[in-house]
């Protein structure tokens, strides 16, 4: 299994090497924001000056996530290209708010019909990412139908002349717009339909590493979780806005409303390409699913079950291997002498728990004896839990609270508390 050979380390002793792309990048963003902060900083205010800067910056880092070689190839080819739609797809509104489109009004509404492709992008690369043996098929163009029906549909304005595109955006009235009143919902459904989906296939992957590993931070998919919200959210707020221009108030949405779904745009570019540039460690593989295929098929006698559950618990109260923050299932396996297929269905079934939270739940009860042990009161609270496997701060917190139903600086003062009247 690929997920069986990924050891997360220790948060304290984690350090992302840099890249050259990563060095390469912030060169280049360095540069470019140096470039428009001396050409456009004196005739464009601050709100399409950082829209601007956002265009540059996804479309920079969608360059950088085509062209690296390392990792996972194909998903990070869909991340740039996510990337560069986010980017495409804004660019009309400094145009128009800054009244740029009169020295380029080729560009306008180029950008529409990419609001399309966040949500294939979006799917393809989460499938990328969590299903080792996803490959990308010529029946996948089909996500890309909505796309390129839009453009046919467009190909009529894009051949217009200059002046002609001019005179028809100066007498454009909000709400009036075909755009507006048909293309827009349509393309929120599209969207929250593939977040869906996609939401759905990182709780399956979530739940699929928590069956493997003790420690997930490193390589837990929740940055892709927070990308796809943020997506959402602008399709909310492009949700809202629709509604408002519906039931007569276009006027106001164009004139306070035209920045917002950009700006979120821009947010989502800057925190995914934070990801795909500067934290490689997010482009590792998935699993397959012949260790499900495994567990599914295996049998198991209950007075087999038995043994193997007895054999367990003495394993973990004796040898104690949850200490080991990067502890796996097939670790515990050897350790225990049971088949991880087996271990599985063990820990499921008969304890109620996935991996993940059966080795934390001993990891917090480690803690807690701990903080009990007179030689251990200088410690502090972290080196305690790092002491009992937890290798993230955030995670011990969270499961300490889990299983104590307070939080561990709590316990500790109220075990303070009671020791001295005990003696």
């Amino acid at each position: 299994m690929d997920l069986l050979r990924q050891r997360p380390p220790k948060w304290s002793a984690f350090r992302t090497p840099r890249s050259l792309v990563a060095r390469t990048i912030d060169s280049c963003y360095i540069f470019s924001a140096h470039s428009i902060v001396l050409t456009l900083a004196t005739s464009v205010d601050y709100l399409n000056f950082i829209i601007l800067l956002g265009i540059a910056h996804g479309i920079l880092m969608g360059i950088a996530l085509l062209t690296i070689r390392r990792g996972n190839r194909r998903a990070n080819q869909v991340l740039g290209l996510l990337m560069i739609s986010f980017a495409i797809s804004i660019t009309g509104f400094p145009l128009i708010n800054a009244g740029y489109y009169k020295l380029l009004p080729h560009l306008l509404l180029v950008g529409h019909p990419f609001l399309f492709l966040f949500g294939p992008l979006m799917l393809l690369y989460v499938r990328l990412r969590t299903q080792r043996d996803f490959k990308l098929r010529r029946i996948h163009l089909l996500h890309l139908v909505p796309f390129i029906a839009y453009v046919v549909a467009l190909v009529p304005f894009y051949l217009l002349s200059g002046e002609e595109k001019i005179s028809l955006m100066m007498a454009y009235r909000p709400g009036d717009s075909f755009s507006e009143t048909f293309v827009t919902p349509l393309q929120i459904v599209f969207v929250f339909t593939y977040a869906a989906v996609a939401f759905r296939e990182l709780s399956r992957y979530e739940k699929r590493i928590k069956e493997t590993f003790s420690s997930i931070e490193q390589i837990s998919l929740s940055w892709i979780r927070s990308l796809i919200s943020l997506v959402v959210a602008v399709f909310v707020v492009m949700s809202l806005l629709s509604v408002l221009s519906f039931l007569g108030y276009a006027q106001f949405v164009a004139t306070h409303g035209g920045n917002i779904v950009p700006l979120l745009v821009t947010v989502c570019m800057y925190t995914s390409g934070y990801s795909g540039i500067r934290k490689p460690e997010v482009f590792v593989g998935g699993g397959s699913a012949a260790a499900l295929a495994k567990y599914e098929n295996s049998s198991l006698s209950e007075e087999q079950a038995h043994e193997y559950l007895k054999r367990l618990l003495e394993t973990m109260e004796h040898q104690k291997p949850f200490v080991n923050s990067g502890l796996t299932i097939k670790d515990l396996a050897e350790k225990s002498t049971i088949p991880s297929y087996h271990l599985s269905r063990i820990i499921n079934e008969r304890l109620g728990q996935n991996f993940y939270d059966f080795i934390n739940h001993y990891r917090v009860e480690e803690t807690k004896r701990l903080f009990a042990h007179p030689e251990k009161q200088s410690y502090s609270i972290i080196a305690i839990a790092e002491e009992a496997g937890f290798n993230s701060k955030s995670v011990f917190n969270t499961a300490f609270k889990k299983y104590v139903n307070m939080t561990p600086s709590q316990y500790r003062q109220q075990l303070n508390h009671r020791t001295p009247s005990s003696n």
